[in-house]
């Protein structure tokens, strides 16, 4: 099945991003979208786009910098998934992590 998805959708762009699975006290930090992105006002994990020279990891702890402030340890991986919109094809890979520095 995959791999007919990949064949269906050999011309569209792949956007690869990276979300944090952060957990503390039974909790996950989840961000609510800005209501002008796309997916407006849906809840996400925090995270985003890989820039071409990084690894997942760098960019996980780049955008969680920028996004929160914080400085995170990244762990395993909870799920690696491909979604497809419109334009593009999306592949998502999320890890867990943790927060060693900063308050989101």
């Amino acid at each position: 099945m995959l791999e007919e998805f990949i064949r269906s959708d050999f011309l569209k762009p792949v956007t690869e991003v990276v979300g944090a699975v952060i957990e503390k006290d039974k909790y996950v930090l989840c961000a609510l979208r800005s209501s002008r992105m796309s997916l407006g006002l849906l809840w996400e994990f925090p995270g985003g786009r890989i820039k071409e020279t990084e690894t997942h990891e760098e960019a996980l702890k780049r955008e969680i910098n920028e996004e929160l402030n914080c400085d995170i340890e990244v762990n395993s991986v909870v799920e690696k998934t491909i979604a497809e919109s419109d334009t593009n094809t999306i592949s998502l890979s999320t890890y867990r992590a943790k927060i060693i520095a900063g308050t989101p």
